[in-house]
């Protein structure tokens, strides 16, 4: 089996588990509590590791075998959320040591990330990363949006630790894709070579300041995290609050977001080519429409639209930033950099979760849709700086 297809089934699967899980987790959580600051807090654990220790993190995979360490992450994944599923199915559920259990997963998570992304950048060339990780993203979106539909009907006619077991199995899939993956330039590594945190960070830190655009493209890469994670927050709220407590429409509006994002895989390679550092404001003004049309309810048909159109442009944005990032980023420091986003982007997606949910206690969800309308115009104020943005030849190339 090639490369890509190991890659696409490992990430595609794990995708599905956590699609399955994403849906159940927090329909179990806001049913058993009753609150929508339950599920923000939830969010919140699940960022907090990143927030203290992301950078730490990042600078310990530069120095460590990549692969390694990316399939232990996914085993020790795989056993935190068994014992998730165990604590669910004996009855024997407690939100506190939910919270500890996401806490736990968060880390290793937290660990996983750095060391996914330099293994792509060994296993793959640089022409070749756009193509992977689009079509890794619109795999992952497409399982992830199955995983979801999936969830919605099983959580209606079977226990919700079903959806949890499985998404459990996924990681035990996704470490052996991992493990046989074959590398084309896999990173010096000295040994017994003394791990130096800080100058791991100070290398991150001096490439993301000294090189042009990067840090406004980090910049914008955390507007489109806290779009996403704004969504994600006032999802399950939306539809109980709002929309008749439905958790079938739970899953129809989770579908149409995701289906959106999934469909955005697909674009970033072409909106690259055609609007070049212009995306980054097509996507800009895609989200602010969006969020104009979110603040009405007047119909299903309509919310499901602007969910569409939400997920669509908020998955653009991140994805063409992301995928910037690291094309722009030596392999040998990407665990540093991605840490020094991972904090930043932590702090900003803990800041999305618990400011939706307390606005969702306090006001109309159209003053949040249209709250986030008024962020967006701020942030376009930038625009000079989006000519900054770079975009490396490899990016603009035509690929088989």
């Amino acid at each position: 089996m090639k490369n890509i297809n190991k890659y696409l089934v490992g990430a595609g699967l794990s995708s599905f588990g956590d699609g399955l899980q994403a849906i159940a987790s927090s329909w179990l959580v806001l049913k058993l509590t009753g609150n929508p600051l339950a599920i923000g807090g939830a969010i919140a654990i699940n960022y907090l590791p990143p927030l203290l220790l992301a950078p730490w993190a990042g600078a310990f995979a530069d120095h460590r075998d990549s692969k390694r360490l990316a399939v232990l992450m996914d085993v020790i994944r795989f056993l935190l959320i068994t014992l998730m599923t165990l604590m669910v199915w004996l009855n024997l559920f407690s939100l506190w040591a939910y919270y500890v259990l996401l806490w736990l997963y968060a880390i290793s998570s937290m660990f996983f990330k750095p060391a996914s992304q330099t293994l792509l950048k060994e296993t793959f060339p640089d022409t070749e990363l756009v193509s992977v990780l689009s079509k890794a993203s619109t795999v992952n979106n497409l399982l992830a949006l199955i995983g979801s539909g999936t969830a919605g009907l099983l959580i209606s006619v079977t226990p919700i630790y079903v959806c949890m077991s499985i998404n459990a199995f996924s990681f035990l899939i996704s470490a052996l894709c991992n493990f046989s993956l074959s590398r084309v330039a896999k990173k010096a590594i000295k040994v017994n070579q003394k791990f130096d945190f800080q100058g791991s960070m100070q290398r991150g830190w001096l490439f993301l300041y000294t090189s042009k655009g990067m840090l406004y493209l980090l910049f914008m890469s955390i507007i489109s995290s806290f779009a996403f994670q704004m969504m994600q927050a006032l999802q399950a709220p939306y539809v109980m609050m709002y929309l008749g407590n439905s958790s079938t429409l739970y899953a129809v509006i989770d579908i149409t977001f995701t289906l959106g994002g999934s469909l955005a895989g697909l674009s970033v390679q072409k909106g690259l080519k055609i609007w070049g550092q212009n995306v980054c404001l097509v996507t800009l003004v895609g989200m602010a429409a969006m969020g104009v049309i979110s603040g009405f309810r007047q119909s299903i048909t309509l919310v499901i639209v602007s969910m569409f159109g939400m997920g669509y442009f908020i998955m653009f944005h991140l994805l063409t930033m992301q995928i910037l990032i690291q094309i722009n980023t030596p392999k040998e420091i990407v665990g540093s950099v991605i840490g020094l986003r991972s904090i930043v982007a932590s702090l900003t997606k803990i800041t999305a979760a618990l400011s939706t949910a307390m606005f969702l206690n306090l006001v109309d969800i159209r003053y949040i849709f249209w709250g986030f309308v008024l962020l967006i115009l701020l942030v376009l104020s930038s625009y000079p700086k989006i000519r900054t943005i770079p975009i490396p030849d490899s990016v603009m190339q035509n690929e088989r």
